[in-house]
């Protein structure tokens, strides 16, 4: 995993930074935004969803690297979804 979570789902330490910058790159990579457009949207979509903007960080990077959710998703990884699921081709968004 990319950073630890601590159990309230939130991003701890340095690898905040780290995270944040590699969803940006998604965004960059998906939509060929610039750096500010890219965390822009994040920031626009976990507060649209109520998450916190690690969580919906680490849920988007889960998402781009079709890496398995354990149990069952949270808000951020559900947002993630209904955000950029389409977009990545996602199986899921695509039947919604």
């Amino acid at each position: 995993m990319i950073a630890q979570v601590a159990r309230s789902g939130a991003v701890v330490g340095s690898d905040e930074q780290r995270l944040l910058a590699a969803a940006e790159g998604v965004l960059l990579a998906l939509r060929r935004y610039t750096p500010q457009a890219a965390a822009d949207e994040l920031r626009t979509a976990a507060r649209r969803h109520g998450v916190p903007l690690s969580t919906i960080a680490l849920a988007l990077v889960d998402l781009a690297s079709c890496r398995p959710v354990e149990g069952t998703p949270g808000p951020a990884h559900v947002a993630a979804q209904e955000e950029w699921g389409a977009l990545l081709g996602n199986a899921e968004a695509a039947a919604a």
